[in-house]
């Protein structure tokens, strides 16, 4: 790798320093949650059963698969991300994808990050450059999402001023923080010169020089949200809601917000916040959008649980014995 692959070295986590950030962290998951303090007096008991009892299952299953469908395009974007520097077996990948997505119900403060890290050192990648390559994929998925959210000013109705300008303010900088990124990499600062804010991704910005790499992880990740808009709008359809895919978009650009600082296993509370305050700007009742926060959120992370636990129990022993 050139010098723009250098690593930077982490200041030292003091005890003071780790009480800043748990407050921090407290700090912003009652700030995300305060919306549920005052929708839930007025929920619906009755309603809410009534939503959960006449669910669609067959679209439930289909969103799980649309779910695990995800985490295939997922591994996929690893690929492109590392094809610059190790081209690893996408079947490999995918393991190691769902075991690193399994980590965060028990993970809380570092989510799936230390597993995938340690997975794909086994492969000679080293781990600075895996957590700046997890850096650079939010920050793709973001704009991503972002771009899929605008349209929904389009397509509802009523939908406060703010949050319109809000949406389109917020993929305007993710969209040029992208742009900013790529043209970072290619000027090939020295590490002295790379602005400090961005120093944790220079390790993976060897990806951005790559224009087939590039290109399949830009179209790897509008497909990637693509596919989590469309199960949204399928577990609506669940739950007897009709909505547009836009309006499932701005869900997912409301809980990627709240959920972007993990605070609580699987971002339970912070998860269902986002996805609540998203379906009152849509007009969706608060019951059905209680049920939805709650059984979206399920679907979000118990086909992948399943599905990557056997690796991570596999990891986790072979870490006890050594």
């Amino acid at each position: 790798m050139s010098e723009m692959a250098a690593t930077y070295p982490r200041p030292a986590v003091t005890p003071r320093r780790q009480v800043w950030r748990r407050l921090f962290r407290l700090l912003w998951f009652v700030v995300t949650t305060t919306p549920l303090l005052f929708l839930m007096p007025h929920l619906d008991p009755g309603e809410l059963s009534h939503r959960f009892g006449g669910v669609v299952i067959p679209l439930l299953l289909l969103a799980a698969a649309l779910n695990l469908a995800v985490h295939v395009v997922q591994a996929g974007c690893w690929s492109a991300l590392l094809h610059p520097l190790r081209r690893l077996p996408f079947r490999l990948l995918l393991r190691y994808e769902f075991a690193a997505q399994s980590t965060a119900f028990v993970d809380v403060a570092s989510g799936t990050a230390p597993l995938r890290a340690r997975l794909l050192a086994r492969a000679d990648v080293p781990p600075e450059v895996t957590a700046a390559l997890t850096s650079l994929r939010r920050i793709v998925r973001a704009a991503g999402i972002g771009v899929l959210a605008v349209a929904a000013p389009l397509v509802l109705t009523g939908l406060p001023i703010r949050v319109t300008a809000y949406l389109w303010l917020s993929t305007v900088v993710t969209i040029a923080v992208v742009g900013w990124l790529v043209l970072l990499a290619h000027r090939r600062y020295g590490a002295t010169r790379v602005p400090r804010i961005l120093r944790r991704v220079t390790a993976g910005l060897f990806c951005l020089r790559d224009a087939r790499a590039l290109l399949l992880l830009l179209v790897l990740g509008m497909l990637e949200v693509l596919i989590d808009a469309v199960a949204a709008a399928v577990v609506l359809s669940a739950l007897h809601v009709r909505v547009s895919v836009g309006a499932a978009a701005l869900v997912l650009f409301f809980v990627d917000m709240s959920v972007s600082l993990p605070v609580s296993p699987v971002n339970l509370g912070t998860f269902e916040a986002g996805a609540l305050l998203a379906l009152e700007f849509a007009h969706v009742p608060l019951e059905a959008g209680a049920a939805f926060a709650l059984v979206f959120h399920a679907q979000q992370n118990l086909p992948q649980l399943v599905a990557g636990l056997p690796l991570r129990i596999a990891v986790a022993n072979r870490r006890r014995r050594s």
